[in-house]
């Protein structure tokens, strides 16, 4: 299911943008996954709502398996933010 493993897509995205992870700073990498993923589960909503392009029996696996994959980075994103959060709150106070 390589082609539908989304973070083998971000590489791909960026391969095709022309932009490297290793050359990135740390807040532009983060924020250029975010926009991808949020664009992933954008385009996967309306392919699942809207078109009629989904008779495909493989669906019933790609589809879930590429929206757990949206939600398992953005569950991520959320936790990692709170981390920062509590850093921060903890930092002030020292």
């Amino acid at each position: 299911m390589n082609n539908f493993n989304l973070e083998y897509q971000y590489q791909m995205f960026l391969q095709r943008v022309g932009l490297s992870e290793s050359q990135m700073p740390a807040d532009q990498r983060r924020e250029i996954k975010i926009a991808f993923m949020a664009a992933m589960g954008q385009m996967l909503m309306i392919c699942v709502n809207d078109l009629n392009s989904f008779k495909n029996p493989l669906v019933t696996e790609a589809v879930p398996y590429m929206s757990d994959q949206i939600k398992e980075f953005f569950a991520n994103q959320i936790d990692h933010a709170e981390k920062e959060k509590h850093r921060g709150s903890t930092n002030k106070m020292n």
